[in-house]
């Protein structure tokens, strides 16, 4: 399990340490860099199975990612307990160094908290046991991404060539994945169902249709001995999702409501096979009502339950959230003026009477991001 985020000249972050649970909500107010902290999990394991020097270009360019007018190198580190021992812990860290656009990858592995190992560079790229192997103890394969749902592409029919298809970040490819899930491991399908039953109260069930769909491909033709490439339109097959609700029948996905299509592509995330094992979500509570945020939480908690393996780390804005959450795993984050972020639990806060006498979601109301620095 992860238990720390470091994160050091990372976008508007200077030197921030950020304390994980099983399951951790980040709040704070907007531009304190929450998304960050998700951002920084994902990039650490993607660059070590992707390859930092692929993995940072575009947007992630090291010239996007470091923070303005910092001095030294940007360095993005995940701590964590060891699966396999209680008493073991690790580190895995990429760099970024001012010099060079030449990324450094470094990793820390613990035996029962004494015997240190450290690899650098290549050494540790070629640890034995390889990569995968490594991942796979520290509790980041498949690599954990940021979940960023978007409803019409949640409703949209679709198509896998895979064999064992995976919900997109953006949620495409809901219906095909939800069929998938269905065909072969019924029980797994019927927790997801009835976990969403308990959220949206009014849906029956959920079904699946073949539906045309239509696209353009692309044809070369040969015209007076040159190449050219022609557009064609054509038709695909695709899986439809349907859903049935008390007082209506089938329905395609795209009449279902915002709040809906969103609970059940983060559930399907999490239920399917190839679910990351450390979850991401960005604004949990987006779209939900104060009552379905409570259930969602209680229902994201027994898919936590049934998947010993599993964790998620969650940012949101709303209090009726963090009433569904002990101190101990509500991390504030907040900016000074014209100061550093700092990152608190919660439970840290110097007023123990004010939190004993109120809510979680009440508490941090009242207590504003004031409190730690």
């Amino acid at each position: 399990m992860l238990t720390e985020v470091e994160l050091k000249n990372y976008r508007g972050h200077t030197d921030t340490r950020v304390p994980l649970a099983r399951f951790t909500l980040l709040v704070g107010d907007n531009a304190v860099g929450k998304t960050s902290v998700l951002e920084a999990v994902s990039l650490v394991a993607r660059s070590v199975t992707e390859g930092p020097n692929l993995l940072f270009t575009g947007d992630t360019a090291p010239e996007f990612v470091r923070r303005h007018n910092a001095a030294v190198a940007t360095t993005l580190l995940v701590r964590g307990a060891s699966q396999s021992s209680p008493n073991a812990s690790w580190s895995l860290a990429i760099q970024i160094p001012l010099e060079t656009r030449i990324l450094d990858v470094i990793g820390y592995a613990y035996a029962d908290g004494q015997d240190q190992i450290e690899s650098r560079g290549r050494a540790f790229l070629n640890a034995p046991g390889g990569i995968t192997a490594l991942l796979s103890n520290v509790s980041l394969l498949p690599p954990p991404t940021i979940l960023r749902l978007e409803p019409r592409r949640l409703a949209e029919p679709s198509t896998s060539d895979d064999l064992v298809p995976s919900l997109a970040s953006n949620g495409a490819g809901l219906a095909t994945v939800l069929k998938h899930l269905k065909a072969t491991d019924d029980e797994r399908y019927r927790s997801l169902e009835g976990a969403l039953r308990a959220i949206v109260p009014s849906l029956s069930s959920l079904n699946f249709r073949r539906v045309q769909r239509p696209t353009v491909t692309s044809r070369v033709m040969t015209v007076d001995g040159q190449q050219v490439i022609v557009p064609e339109q054509a038709n695909v097959i695709c899986d439809e999702l349907l859903l049935k609700f008390t007082d209506t029948d089938w329905l395609p996905a795209h009449s279902a409501s915002e709040g809906t299509l969103l609970t059940l592509g983060v559930l399907t995330r999490l239920y399917e096979p190839s679910a990351p094992r450390v979850l991401l979500l960005d604004d949990i509570d987006r779209a939900l009502h104060p009552r379905a945020q409570g259930e969602f939480i209680a229902r994201l908690r027994a898919a936590l339950e049934a998947l010993p393996d599993a964790q998620i780390i969650a940012t949101a804005h709303s209090p009726y959230i963090a009433d569904h959450f002990e101190p101990d795993a509500v991390v504030v984050l907040g900016r000074p003026d014209d100061g550093p972020v700092v990152a608190r639990r919660l439970s840290e806060h110097p007023d123990q009477k004010l939190r004993d006498a109120l809510t979680t979601g009440e508490f941090l109301t009242a207590s504003g991001a004031g409190w730690f620095w």
